[in-house]
């Protein structure tokens, strides 16, 4: 089993990348002044969250948008939303 060690600051700051980058045989000792004193490891079952929602809800797919593309228009003025319910109801034959 392969052992990485991390402050606790540094596992503070960071502890989402750790979480991501741990490996079902390793383990991340948190160590406060240079003594150990948690140990984190992988759940040996844990699985991909859209693993779960597929098996739970048939029709279930990833999305596959590229959000960094999204372009979002910023109107002019500011839309109230009765302003916004009307111009809908004017667009409708």
């Amino acid at each position: 089993m392969k052992t990485r060690t991390v402050n606790i600051a540094r596992l503070k700051a960071s502890l989402s990348q750790y979480l991501h980058e741990l490996g079902e045989n390793e383990r991340l000792v948190v160590l406060d002044r240079k003594r150990p004193v948690a140990e984190i490891r992988a759940l040996p079952d844990a699985e991909d969250p859209h693993e779960r929602l597929a098996r739970r809800y048939p029709g279930y797919r990833r999305g596959t948008q590229a959000w960094d593309k999204v372009h979002v228009t910023v109107p002019r003025r500011p839309l109230g939303l009765v302003d916004t319910l009307l111009a809908m109801r004017a667009d409708q034959p």
